[in-house]
């Protein structure tokens, strides 16, 4: 078996399986039929032992999968409390066990063979995938009545064929588990599954993109004089801020298109912060509260790692103009942001590091540089801040667009913004419990 630790989850995430052999077009509808009753859809045996009867997931599935020119992949998925963990992958193999030496009903299999054949009629249910059809037989030179072949096939698998089916393509001896997870809290120990291969999943932050040249006396008391200026000039009223409530709309930029999220943060300074987001999948709720923090969102709760929350701190214009003497700053150059002239500061404080970029006429920040974790990478990201308003004393940018590798990422807009807010402290309760 292999795992990989992440100390920072509450859940695991697991696979089992093995390597599966190559498309045979004589066993598809009996394998079809197999998978629809052993671990697709809600119906199926694994949701129902390990999700119905034992309560350990929200979702279980995987399958049988053949491919025409490479051999596919057999596995099943799912993910648990970090408590359950074991508990889960001996529930997945005893069903494996099961299948392969036990019959299924009369009843499964009708089940299953009624759904594929209902099935067949949103293969072409639109030009494109009509046309992705045709392609695909043209590919693969198979008969264009292959599809008709296996409406037929599919009626005729019986009991004995399922059977076969698991006892032909299911080898428990042969299989690997994969675990994701924190050891420490597991409802066991590793070895009771075999022989264990630790897979270490960290990524190495980027490089810098450019040289930083090495710190002087002078570059040192240059750039703690840019951001004391700046501080003096455009964000004095920090000195008196407690409280901030800020809602925002948030544009993603994907190849796979353009996703809209609406955010509404509070933060309670200096260390606590409440974030509530709609997301096209439901709602993520994020709390921080001093050196702990969680995100809740369909029904999980999962801890926020320590490093994610130090950043978030190291990174936010109020500690950095309430905490200079904490802060590192090092003059780096002068350099335009638009139209608009800018001093560069490179910024420090334990491991962290960010260039501020200082409007040389207002002393907004009009740009900041540093990593961030996108879309479950770490990258060098550039935050663009522009339309700045002041709001009783507080300067607010009211867009903003981050950018990676020079490529837009990131919209952002203000829609409303409250200073020193009336705020509940339970607004910041983190407990790990839904």
């Amino acid at each position: 078996m292999a795992f990989s630790e992440k100390s920072e989850m509450n859940q695991t995430y697991l696979a089992v399986g093995h390597l599966g052999e190559l498309e045979n077009l004589e066993d598809k509808a009996k394998v079809m039929v197999f998978n629809n009753i052993f671990s697709q859809g809600m119906d199926s045996r694994l949701f129902n032992k390990v999700r119905t009867k034992m309560g350990l997931t929200y979702g279980v599935g995987g399958g049988i999968n053949r491919e025409p020119l490479h051999r596919g992949l057999t596995y099943y998925w799912t993910f648990t409390k970090t408590q359950s963990t074991l508990k889960a992958i001996k529930a997945i193999f005893e069903e494996i066990e099961l299948v392969r030496k036990e019959p299924v009903t009369a009843k499964e299999l009708a089940d299953a063979k009624a759904f594929l054949l209902d099935s067949f009629i949103f293969r072409y249910d639109s030009p494109e995938k009509i046309l992705q059809r045709r392609l695909n037989a043209e590919f693969y030179s198979t008969p264009l009545d292959a599809d008709k072949k296996l409406q037929e096939d599919v009626e005729k698998v019986t009991i004995e064929d399922v059977k076969a089916v698991a006892e032909k393509y299911l080898d428990p001896a042969k299989m690997v588990v994969y675990i994701v997870g924190k050891e420490a809290d597991l409802d066991g120990k590793l070895e009771e599954l075999g022989a264990v291969k630790k897979i270490d999943l960290t990524i190495p932050p980027p490089a810098l993109q450019e040289k930083i040249p090495q710190a002087t006396p002078e570059t040192l008391k240059q750039g703690k004089d840019v951001v004391k200026r700046s501080a003096e000039k455009a964000y004095k009223g920090y000195k008196t801020l407690k409280s901030t409530l800020t809602a925002v709309s948030t544009t993603l930029v994907l190849p796979q298109g353009e996703f809209s999220i609406s955010q509404e943060t509070t933060q309670l300074y200096p260390d606590k912060s409440y974030t509530a987001a709609t997301m096209p999948f439901g709602k993520v709720e994020t709390i921080i509260n001093g050196e702990k923090g969680i995100t809740k969102a369909m029904g999980q709760v999962q801890p926020l790692p320590a490093e994610q929350i130090k950043d978030q701190r190291f990174s936010d214009d109020y500690n950095v103009f309430r905490s200079l003497d904490l802060y590192s700053f090092q003059y780096l150059k002068s350099e335009k942001v638009g139209e608009r002239e800018c001093d560069v500061v490179y910024a420090t404080r334990e491991k962290g590091w960010m260039k501020l970029f200082f409007d040389k006429t207002t002393g907004y920040i009009l740009a900041r540089e540093s990593q961030e974790s996108f879309m479950g990478q770490t990258e060098i990201a550039r935050w663009e801040f522009d339309d700045y308003k002041v709001v009783e004393g507080i300067p607010v940018a009211y867009t903003s667009r981050m950018l990676i590798k020079g490529k837009r990422v990131v919209d952002g807009k203000v829609t409303k913004f409250v200073v020193n807010p009336k705020v509940q402290e339970t607004l910041f309760q983190v407990s790990e419990k839904k």
